[in-house]
């Protein structure tokens, strides 16, 4: 199935078909693996050679302290072959953290592609999942969690912070300007796909993060603790000169009581005092300092690129701010932590700590890069957020050819249209995309059909792209045009035994918050119309009062300026009044077909004008191996 798309209104272009993507991650993946098979081929002969130089190196030196002649040569060779030790090993790190670098490229391509082809089960577990405050339209619409848009999207993220930037862009609708800015960005990473992998690669160096971001800035925007105790400050420069003074001193005869003694005594005082606040605080900032310069890479890629869209703009120069910027700013950080890490080394922590108060000296190097660069920390991360919500999307746009950036309309027009619009949850060779109109205002659609034609599937796509258009991002359709929407859905509801409310009860009170934001929405003068999506709503009571309920909520609905579409079995609901006139009904159909194992339907999910003539329970029963009722049944 070939695809062509131009992904108007951004002065982006890509043409490519789903089998053209599909081969270009196949590719990159085997490419990236025959680098990977090759570092690691030259991994494993480095360490041979380490070993081996190593125990030259060894043995030079045992032979040069046992006697043997030419001491001095064997001392030269030794230091030499020591050398060459120690610039195996930087050599060895280096090819590692390559060999590294490509498995971690297989994954993702892999990954990417499965992601294409819609794998789900061949995807990690999600990162998200439904929390309690998300909106009702986040479960119906499979916003989060496993096969889910947020998955699909990559995970959601690199960071941390870009998937919370992506996920609230998901659930609250970005204003119309907003959405044309994240365009432009979209449009300019797509192509970006070396770039876009690099930034995921380091991303996934944070996967086992113990930065908590969150108390970063708060440290960050704090007043710096040892600069408010100046004179615990000073005691920390000064002791350390005293005990060197001291313990020379008493070598040439000059004091006649070992002071040193007292001053070292005084050091280890107040090391012991304040250590546990000290170590507090350097656990504020990082708890290694890995964390930081894993940041400073990412921080660092995003400076490397001019940039043409507005945000992306935006996001560099917040970027370059306060001497030389983020990257230059915490890989400094990154490096004053590096001293930080000896307290991890405790025995050589101690030694250092008694003589030099090591751990003051460090955290007010820490403080001056607070004092300097704190402030700006949270703009920062802010921003690289952004640009990781931004390359997600962008991801997204690469990686459906055929889908394209929606056109936005103004608050006063009272339509959505979509042609040719598909679920984005859908594999691209399942997937059957349908024609759709919502609106204008005192209309809805009425969707009918019989089980597993497609009704919720609809639904669910509309919902979706919508989603997917007020974050700024592609939609699965060959145009969509809508206005400012807010969602509203009732689709999976269910009971609570622990809260004694029944499945009736709880979709009154779904239904109860839709009806409720259409008011607020039309109350505010129509800056956002709700958009409505009702799956087979009360059908947890009997039909004749089914009908009346409907058609109280339709009425609410209708008169608040409200647009949308609901699903039903009940084809009677099309003939009660009001709703005959406003509902423009369309609806699915079944085939049957006889086989040598009996009957099979199918279904073609094709979205025709009209109610349904056709309804499939009873076949369902006969297909299933249960016979149909009888006429005396």
């Amino acid at each position: 199935m070939h695809h062509e798309s131009q992904h108007t209104g951004t002065g982006f272009t890509l043409s490519a078909s789903t089998e053209t993507i599909e081969r270009l991650y196949t590719r990159r993946a085997a490419r990236f693996a025959r680098r990977a098979l090759l570092l690691r081929q030259r991994s494993n002969q480095l360490s041979h050679i380490r070993l081996a130089v190593f125990l030259i190196a060894l043995a030079c030196l045992a032979m040069a302290l046992y006697g043997v002649p030419a001491p001095t040569f064997l001392f030269a060779a030794a230091a030499i072959f020591g050398a060459a030790f120690v610039f195996l090993i930087v050599k060895h790190r280096a090819v590692r953290a390559a060999d590294d670098r490509y498995r971690s490229l297989v994954t993702i391509n892999e990954q990417t592609l499965a992601r294409v082809r819609r794998e789900w089960n061949a995807l990690p577990p999600a990162n998200d999942a439904i929390e309690p405050a998300d909106p009702p339209f986040a479960r119906d619409l499979d916003l989060f969690g496993r096969s889910s848009l947020m998955q699909l999207l990559g995970g959601g993220g690199a960071t941390t912070l870009g998937r919370r930037t992506l996920r609230g862009w998901l659930i609250e609708p970005a204003a119309s300007a907003e959405i044309v800015s994240r365009q432009a960005a979209v449009a300019e990473l797509a192509v970006q796909l070396s770039r876009r992998q690099r930034f995921v690669e380091l991303g996934r160096r944070l996967g086992q993060e113990t930065l908590s971001i969150d108390r970063f800035f708060a440290w960050a925007e704090a007043k710096p603790w040892l600069a408010q105790r100046p004179w615990l400050a000073w005691t920390a420069r000064i002791t350390p000169f005293v005990l060197a003074l001291s313990i020379l001193a008493e070598l040439f005869g000059l004091l006649p009581v070992p002071i040193w003694q007292l001053v070292l005594l005084t050091n280890v005082a107040f090391s012991l005092f304040f250590a546990r606040r000290m170590h507090e605080l350097f656990g504020q900032v990082s708890s290694r300092a890995g964390d930081i310069a894993h940041y400073a890479e990412l921080f660092s890629l995003l400076g490397r690129r001019d940039a043409q869209a507005n945000r992306l703009q935006e996001i560099k120069l917040q970027l370059s701010r306060s001497g030389g910027g983020a990257a230059a700013q915490l890989g400094r950080l990154a490096r004053v932590l590096t001293l930080a890490d000896l307290r991890f080394s405790q025995l050589v922590h101690a030694v250092f700590q008694s003589l030099t108060m090591w751990d003051f000296h460090v955290l007010a190097a820490i403080e001056r890069w607070q004092v300097h660069s704190g402030p700006h920390a949270r703009a920062w991360f802010a921003a690289l957020a952004q640009w990781d919500a931004l390359a997600e999307l962008s991801a997204l746009a690469h990686d459906n050819p055929a889908w394209t950036f929606p056109t936005l309309s103004s608050p006063a027009e009272e339509t959505l249209t979509g042609i040719g619009l598909g679920h984005p949850l859908l594999a691209t060779t399942v997937r059957v995309v349908n024609d759709v109109t919502l609106g204008p205002c005192g209309t809805f659609l009425l969707v009918t059909g019989s089980n597993m034609s497609g009704k919720s599937t609809l639904l669910r796509s509309i919902g979706l792209n919508t989603v997917l258009a007020q974050a700024g991002g592609v939609v699965a359709a060959r145009s969509l045009r809508l206005p400012p929407i807010v969602l509203g859905t009732s689709m999976r509801i269910e009971d609570s035994v622990a809260d004694g409310t029944s499945l009736f009860m709880a979709e009154l009170k779904r239904l109860k918050q839709v009806v409720d934001v259409a008011r607020a929405q039309h109350a505010e003068g129509h800056q956002r119309r709700l958009l409505y999506l009702l799956d087979e709503i009360l059908h947890g009571t009997n039909t004749a009062e089914r009908q009346i309920a409907v058609r109280r909520v339709m009425i609410h609905l209708l008169k608040q300026g409200a647009i949308g579409a609901i699903s039903t079995h009940d084809l009677d609901l099309a003939g009660v009044a009001p709703l005959r006139d406003a509902s423009q009904t369309v609806h699915f159909q079944e085939s049957f077909t006889a086989g040598p194992d009996g009957r099979r339907m199918t279904f073609d999910y094709r979205l025709r004008p009209g109610l349904a003539a056709t309804t499939n329970a009873l076949a369902l029963l006969e297909i299933v191996g249960l016979d149909a009722p009888d006429a005396q049944e």
